[in-house]
């Protein structure tokens, strides 16, 4: 008899597991398409509003995937709302510069002429060696050769150097 009851635990936890996997396919599908609805950026391009909405994503579809007892459509239906949220902010976003702003915020200039605005820095959080790591990735070691240097929404640095710090190329000197 306990033969029985051990190939009956078996078949319900093979169910089970089937079940969960089945599941897990059907909530990663779901949010690849979500965002790809969301739009094509790489984590490091999204807006502060579109993380959140990223991570919410993934806490939803979690539960369902980690709890049998909780219905497939508590995962989706939230997901599907903050999908559609999400567009309308885009929407949104594209037509209201004041709201744009308001969402994603503004560039702020952290060198100018050549000069660290150190109250930008510490407004924006970010610490000179931060900066200068930032600006060497870019090529720039020297802060002197940067005229205008701005920490945009997404957090990437955009660099603006002085003519005379921009490499020649061959185009500069005639050659094809």
């Amino acid at each position: 008899k306990n033969s029985g009851y051990t190939s009956d635990v078996n078949k319900e936890s093979g169910e089970k597991m089937l079940t969960s996997l089945l599941r897990t396919f059907i909530l990663f599908i779901i949010i690849v398409i979500a965002l790809r609805i969301m739009g094509k950026r790489q984590i490091g391009q999204l807006q502060p509003y579109e993380i959140v909405v990223a991570l919410m994503i993934a806490d939803l579809a979690s539960q369902p995937m980690e709890d049998n007892s909780v219905p497939l459509m508590n995962g989706i239906i939230p997901i599907l709302a903050l999908v559609l949220a999400q567009i309308i902010l885009s929407f949104i976003i594209l037509k209201s510069s004041v709201f744009r702003r308001f969402l994603s915020g503004k560039s702020s200039v952290v060198i100018r002429k050549g000069k660290i605005d150190e109250k930008c820095l510490r407004d924006e959080m970010y610490t000179v060696d931060d900066l200068t790591e930032a600006l060497r990735l870019q090529g720039y070691t020297d802060i002197s050769e940067i005229n205008q240097a701005r920490i945009e929404t997404n957090g990437e640095l955009s660099v603006v150097p002085f003519s005379r710090a921009v490499p020649v190329v061959r185009e500069d000197m005639g050659i094809d």
